[in-house]
């Protein structure tokens, strides 16, 4: 546990809380860059969420950006530095000046991003839940601010698993509107294949329950939900749960 002031602690208890009676998936992200910044200085600032990064034009929130984010991005994300990231099991909180390389610094994305903007110091909180990529939140500093100390990857890494949680629960709450829309059942069996059990599985995984809890419900071994699992994206042809939504929302 890392070694806190005690302002620091209600700051970030005022947080949790204000995280956990969010009402939408946008305004829990701006609740949190709004406060956060009562726990640690940076100077600006965006949340991306794990669609903002699949669709052509994305949707983060900002705090006290100066650019058209969501136009800057759209036009260099394919080259995105933090793209390994979105292929972890785990939250991460990881500076810029950890990971990136002089190659990374010449790229289109950083002279476009970083560099146009004057962002010199970067902090990064990549956020997971279960193994899902939910979305990064990325703070930047100009020359003149210096680095991020390392009590605000400290304070990230205190609020981390409370961010992932109450941003999936939100995630998971708008994906009961797609399963209330899902095709009928005889369609994912005669024209994808699926079997019963997979169809059982796949409502229950875009519900947003917890992959325990599924495990439960269908008193299976996590070995056998991922196998489930495999199997209805190899016959619906997709890789991941998000495109996976992608595909479902096109049957409808």
């Amino acid at each position: 546990m890392p070694r806190l002031a005690n302002v620091d602690w209600i700051i970030i208890t005022d947080l949790i809380y204000k995280l956990n009676t969010a009402q939408t998936n946008r305004e829990l992200r701006q609740e949190f860059l709004d406060n956060i910044h009562h726990a640690f200085a940076f100077d600006c600032a965006s949340f991306f969420t794990a669609a903002d990064f699949k669709e052509k034009v994305p949707d983060p929130v900002g705090y006290n950006l100066t650019m058209d984010i969501k136009k800057a991005y759209a036009e260099v994300k394919e080259e995105d530095h933090l793209s390994w990231a979105y292929n972890l099991n785990e939250s991460i909180v990881i500076s810029d000046e950890d990971f990136l390389s002089d190659d990374d610094r010449r790229t289109h994305f950083f002279q476009n991003m970083n560099l146009r903007e004057d962002w010199r110091y970067g902090l990064n909180l990549c956020l997971y839940y279960e193994g899902e990529f939910l979305g990064i939140a990325a703070f930047h500093n100009y020359p003149e601010s210096g680095d991020f100390p390392a009590r605000a990857a400290d304070i990230l890494d205190v609020i981390k698993p409370h961010l992932a949680l109450a941003l999936y629960r939100l995630t998971r709450d708008s994906k009961q509107v797609l399963t209330e829309k899902l095709p009928n059942s005889e369609r994912l069996l005669y024209e994808y294949t699926l079997t019963h059990r997979e169809v059982e599985t796949l409502k229950l995984i875009l519900s947003g329950i917890p992959t325990n809890e599924i495990c439960d419900l269908l008193s299976i071994s996590s070995n056998t939900l991922k196998n489930h699992l495999q199997n209805i994206y190899r016959k619906l042809d997709v890789h991941n749960r998000i495109e996976l939504v992608q595909k479902v929302m096109g049957m409808v």
